[in-house]
């Protein structure tokens, strides 16, 4: 009676083994078919792999700046206060969403204070402002999504109005997520 053999460590022979070894080395050599189960197993188990681990990934690192002086202007057309900003330079190109605000108020009830942004020097728009319009201070913030593409050197800046009277800004931020790859 022939004695049962023990099986080796691993099921693989040596040469099975090198066989493996060479496919794996050179994924193009893998079949179509085989590529196309990995990428979609690999997608349904990820492997738990901290992001920070993954060389070169930028994304969803938030850059933010922050101008505390209070100013103030007059002016009914997005300017500069007498501190630039603030303002977000050498961002990479892609998807941002793009938070921003200010603690102020107009001279004058009834009126309205704007901050907005410009993205690459483009003038400053209504639709991407916060705003307020009461006789004292108060907090206001807005966020908007930006696609940013300009040979990844990008530069959002904030930017100020007044409607009807003077209005006052301070504690002013700016805070850019890359959430995307343009």
């Amino acid at each position: 009676m022939p004695s049962p053999s023990i099986p080796s460590a691993s099921p693989l022979t040596e040469n099975e083994r090198k066989l493996v070894q060479r496919l794996l080395g050179d994924p193009t050599e893998l079949p179509q078919i085989f590529r196309s189960w990995l990428v979609a197993y690999i997608e349904a188990n990820p492997p738990l792999l901290p992001i920070s681990q993954i060389t070169g990934f930028s994304q969803f690192l938030a850059n933010s700046a922050s101008v505390a002086a209070r100013q103030s202007t007059s002016s009914t057309a997005y300017n500069d206060l007498g501190t630039v900003g603030p303002q977000l330079t050498s961002l990479a190109d892609g998807v941002y969403l793009v938070l921003h605000g200010y603690v102020g108020s107009p001279s004058v009830a009834g009126q309205q204070c704007y901050q907005s942004i410009s993205v690459n020097g483009s003038a400053a728009q209504d639709a991407d402002s916060c705003q307020q319009g009461y006789d004292h201070d108060i907090s206001v913030m807005t966020a908007v999504v930006k696609t940013l593409q300009n040979g990844n050197e990008n530069t959002i800046t904030c930017k100020y109005r007044a409607q009807g009277g003077t209005g006052s800004f301070g504690s002013r931020f700016l805070i850019a997520l890359k959430v995307a790859n343009a």
